[in-house]
């Protein structure tokens, strides 16, 4: 008697299901993740809303990229935010942001929000 012995072939494996797969994969991560962090700040016309009284600004701070410089006094970024917690103490309540040339539209909007994030300044931004 003899046996049979069936040997087995072995097949190419078809990698066009994996890459699909691996493509729709690749699709939800790349839709479904954040590159960068979106803000909201809020904007408004010099004569909409509240009439605001037409003193001068208590607190002068210029922004430029690498430094701040607040009533004529050079600080780093969390430095004028100490010096303009001190002026708030003492009374202070309007300021005027002159944003420098050099600076970037992110650059004035992470001013913007570490300003009244720190401070209750009514802020009014210049060019």
């Amino acid at each position: 008697m003899q046996l049979e012995v069936t040997t087995y072939r072995s097949r190419k494996l078809s990698l066009t299901s994996l890459i699909d797969v691996i493509f729709l994969l690749l699709l939800f991560f790349i839709l479904s993740s954040t590159f960068t962090k979106y803000s909201k700040v809020e904007l408004s016309k010099k004569g909409s809303g509240t009439t605001q009284s037409q003193s001068l600004p208590q607190v002068f701070v210029r922004v430029s990229q690498d430094q701040w410089n607040v009533n004529g006094v050079n600080y780093t970024q969390m430095n004028a935010i100490s010096a303009l917690q001190d002026f708030s103490k003492k009374g202070a309540q309007t300021l005027l942001l002159v944003v420098a040339a050099d600076l970037k539209t992110q650059g004035l909007v992470d001013a913007l929000e570490l300003i009244k994030q720190e401070t209750k300044f009514k802020v009014t931004i210049s060019q």
